[in-house]
């Protein structure tokens, strides 16, 4: 792959979708060689709305500013959903919300058991579920880092570890935890920028990255410092 935005130095094992705006970069298969497609252009995908590619804070992104944009994409196969653990890795430039008070959803892997990385527009914080996947007891939504300011970038990431019961969330490269387990293979359909109207997410996505294993602190941090200058950190 180009190393236009180090994406040459990104951690390939597992990965499963790896989005970059205007470029060849969605992946299905070992090691991201197989089914790549361009998010916007490839006949695979659905654009609902008129989410564009745009600059944000001096990066080129996947802009959404009105209800009803997002992408979806089917390009990931059952083989490659992820079951018992996963990763989630996005760099968002949060806005000021265009509709609504609840979860901006960044990226839901839509199915059964879906996965979700969502931007809370009350308290600005990392939102983290994954059906199924919950803390005893608990089937709420895990919030444990940091709030995150608007019109800025951040690194956010989610890790769902089957092995260690917990995941663990990155703020900035600032890890926290939380105690969750689950088993269920999630969905396929990849959908950036809104789950409905009320969860329309309001900014920029600059990079999105999942995985279908969990990525060790020192792989979160390759692919952190693979781009980081690219968002001025």
């Amino acid at each position: 792959m180009s190393n236009q935005y180090g994406l040459g130095q990104i951690v390939t094992s597992g990965l499963i979708f790896n989005g970059v705006p205007n470029q060849v970069t969605n992946a299905d298969g070992a090691d991201g060689a197989n089914g790549m497609v361009n998010l916007v252009d490839d006949a695979r995908n659905a654009k609902s709305g008129s989410p564009t590619v745009a600059t944000l804070g001096g990066v080129k992104c996947w802009k959404f500013n009105s209800t009803g944009q997002y992408y979806e994409s089917d390009i990931i196969s059952s083989g490659n959903q992820p079951t018992k653990n996963a990763t989630v890795e996005a760099w968002i430039y949060p806005q000021t919300s265009v509709v609504g008070t609840e979860r901006g959803c960044v990226l839901r892997l839509n199915g059964s058991h879906s996965l979700y990385h969502s931007w809370n527009k009350s308290n600005r914080k990392l939102s983290s579920y994954w059906y199924n996947h919950a803390a005893q007891g608990s089937s709420g939504y895990h919030e444990t880092g940091a709030a995150m300011a608007l019109d800025t970038w951040h690194h956010t990431c989610a890790v769902w570890n089957y092995s260690d019961a917990k995941i663990y969330q990155y703020i900035n490269m600032t890890k926290t935890s939380a105690v969750t387990q689950g088993n269920n293979i999630s969905g396929g359909y990849v959908e950036m920028g809104m789950e409905n109207s009320d969860r329309q997410y309001t900014g920029g996505i600059g990079v999105m990255r999942i995985y279908n294993r969990s990525l060790t602190d020192a792989e979160v941090t390759q692919n952190y410092n693979a781009v980081r200058s690219r968002f001025g950190k």
